[in-house]
């Protein structure tokens, strides 16, 4: 007797992502990619990371140029930047 069993699978999205100090620049930087039209969302730090703040900011590969032309912006305050496979999302 063969016992069968479930599988589920997860999608992995490689997503482009910035950690900030503190909650307010994470919501000044979301406030700043709405503005400009920078495709993302602000979601809880994925456990890999570590930060200041509990929220980073996750943006697809594609939106890349974009944000890197944000993240050059001196009133811009930011932590880190790193790519990162997320599952799940």
């Amino acid at each position: 007797m063969s016992a069968r069993r479930k599988v589920r699978l997860r999608a992995v999205q490689i997503r482009f992502i910035v950690t900030f100090y503190n909650n307010t620049g994470a919501m000044a930087f979301k406030k700043a990619c709405e503005e400009r039209g920078v495709a993302g969302e602000l979601i809880p730090i994925p456990k890999q990371l570590e930060a200041g703040c509990g929220l980073v900011w996750s943006t697809p590969l594609t939106a890349r140029v974009a944000l890197m032309q944000l993240l050059e912006d001196p009133s811009i305050v930011w932590c880190e930047r790193t790519i990162l496979e997320l599952e799940g999302l």
